[in-house]
């Protein structure tokens, strides 16, 4: 009961917040023109180069090479009596449930996006704004609630094929990350396609058949990154798997929890490192693309 009042408190933070950016943005639209000017980079010199480079890697120090440092010689030392049993099968659920998840999370984004486009009312985007507040809730709220809801919904039913089942999981991590790829989507159809509506439709095409034959091959690099992003959420998501898994499936995070809660530290740290080597790669992919344009 105290983690659900926190969460609707949390809520109310997430939702407000929203509807500040809303108004404060109001009805301005951005479209990407045929040219823009560079930034220019400020070049630091001398003391001031140093005293910057320093104040950066401390953080970073602190937060990630010291712990990350700790964390690998753990998983060597573990790693050189064996893997530990059933990594492979954790390694292979984490890839094919996060790269599926992924991707219908990523097209149900663009459909949601591309409708809220299409409607331009308020029921339309108070609709997608309500659609994405998931993501402001803790990831265990969300898996009781998809668990009693999917249990109710069963009996309903009469049928079983929800609650403890990889549809029920994927349902749960739609609600807890369509945010994610929902505003890479709706910016880049805003940027990158707003000003070729009009052209289209002058031309006699319709707004769907717009968005399969002009937006699509123009939204590669948002439609890369919504699913990217995606796919490194729940690959790390742990709370949601946890509680919605089916019985006897296990991921990369879920597994490190199994040999943690085992007192298996250094077994535990051989999922943990795979799961940040993962993000970093997939962090410095998206970092190499946005440079790139």
């Amino acid at each position: 009961a105290c983690a659900v009042r926190l969460s609707l408190i949390l809520l109310g933070l997430v939702v407000s917040l929203m509807v500040m950016e809303r108004l404060a943005r109001g009805r301005a639209r951005f479209s990407e023109g045929a040219s823009h000017r560079p930034l220019t980079p400020w070049r630091l010199k001398g003391v001031h180069a140093w005293l910057a480079t320093l104040f950066c890697l401390v953080p970073l120090s602190l937060g990630f090479l010291v712990p990350g440092w700790r964390l690998l010689e753990l998983a060597r030392l573990a790693a050189a009596s064996g893997m530990p049993t059933g990594f492979w099968a954790s390694f292979r659920n984490t890839v094919l449930l996060s790269g599926g998840s992924a991707l219908g999370i990523t097209l149900f984004a663009l459909l949601l996006a591309q409708a809220v486009r299409l409607q331009r009312g308020l029921a339309g985007r108070t609709a997608a704004r309500a659609a994405v507040t998931g993501y402001g809730l803790p990831g265990v709220v969300i898996a009781l609630a998809m668990t009693l809801g999917l249990i109710q919904l069963s009996k309903a039913l009469g049928i079983s094929l929800l609650a403890g089942t990889l549809t029920g999981l994927v349902l749960a991590y739609a609600v807890r990350f369509l945010a994610v790829s929902y505003q890479p989507l709706e910016s880049g159809l805003q940027r990158v396609c707003g000003s070729l509506d009009d052209a289209s439709r002058t031309l006699g095409v319709g707004p769907w058949r717009t968005m399969w034959r002009v937006n699509l091959p123009l939204l590669r690099g948002p439609l890369a990154a919504a699913g990217l992003l995606t796919f490194l959420d729940v690959l790390k998501e742990l709370p949601i798997t946890l509680l919605l898994r089916p019985a006897g499936f296990s991921t990369l995070a879920t597994r490190a929890w199994d040999l943690r809660e085992q007192n298996l530290l250094p077994d535990a740290c051989i999922p943990a490192v795979v799961i940040a080597l993962l993000g970093i790669v997939g962090a410095l992919w998206l970092h190499h693309s946005v440079e790139k344009g």
